[in-house]
């Protein structure tokens, strides 16, 4: 089992408020690691931290063996999906891949049809973003995250806005990232999927970490099956 992500003694303020208060967390290869707490709790601060949005005032990241300085690596290695995403509005889905993975000067897109597949959109469909239900654009954003192939995928409430078919996608596409050894830090609200659909379980409160009990009962994919990879 391999190291994804190590995170010691983070601290983050702002205004003199604290946000995140000596968090520290390690991920290994396919780890699915749910983070609840309430609104304001330090949430999507400390996914934008670890993506080096955001940068703590003390404390050390190291993603894949690298310090979160080394940001060529980091981004090649890694995935995510905040709150806004960023599509383009005037291109269809596919399209949306296809510049993603130039801007990432990836050769080989054929890959690509089958992510918008795993997230309930075809290929084939023309709309516009602009056009996207909020369904509809969450599950592109989710698809957008994997495009790179990533070791590790970040994901701040991934659920919002899908209905009972989309989660059930969302379920089944844990479960593959899982098996395929992706490392996968998410927040959410969610009862069911934290409860079930994670291997791991972390709460912020105020800024500060604490691991949950957690027993999914295995891990997710022998639920779900076998999965091919793209």
């Amino acid at each position: 089992m391999t190291t994804t992500l190590s995170l010691t003694h983070i601290s983050k303020k702002y205004h003199r408020k604290p946000v995140l208060t000596d968090v520290s967390l390690q991920a290994n290869t396919g780890d699915i690691i749910g983070i609840s707490g309430t609104n304001g709790s330090g949430k999507t601060t400390l996914l934008k931290t670890i993506l080096g949005f955001t940068i703590p005032d003390s404390g050390q990241i190291i993603v894949l063996n690298h310090p979160l300085s080394a940001r060529q690596h980091f981004a090649t290695n890694t995935g995510f999906a905040l709150k806004d995403c960023g599509p383009l509005p005037n291109y269809s889905g596919l399209a949306n891949l296809q510049l993603m993975a130039q801007l990432l000067k990836m050769t080989d897109m054929t890959h690509l049809p089958e992510l918008l597949d795993l997230v309930g959109l075809t290929a084939t469909n023309t709309t516009k973003v602009k056009h996207y239900s909020l369904g509809m654009y969450q599950r592109l954003c989710l698809a957008m995250s994997l495009v790179n192939d990533p070791q590790l995928v970040i994901w701040d409430e991934p659920e919002n806005a899908l209905d009972e078919a989309g989660l059930r996608q969302l379920q089944a596409l844990l479960a593959r990232l899982a098996e395929m050894g992706t490392t996968t830090i998410l927040t959410s609200h969610n009862p069911t999927l934290l409860a079930h659909h994670v291997t791991r379980r972390v709460h912020l409160e105020a800024g500060r970490l604490l691991e949950l009990p957690h027993s999914p009962g295995g891990h997710p994919w022998l639920r779900f099956g076998k999965c091919s990879y793209y």
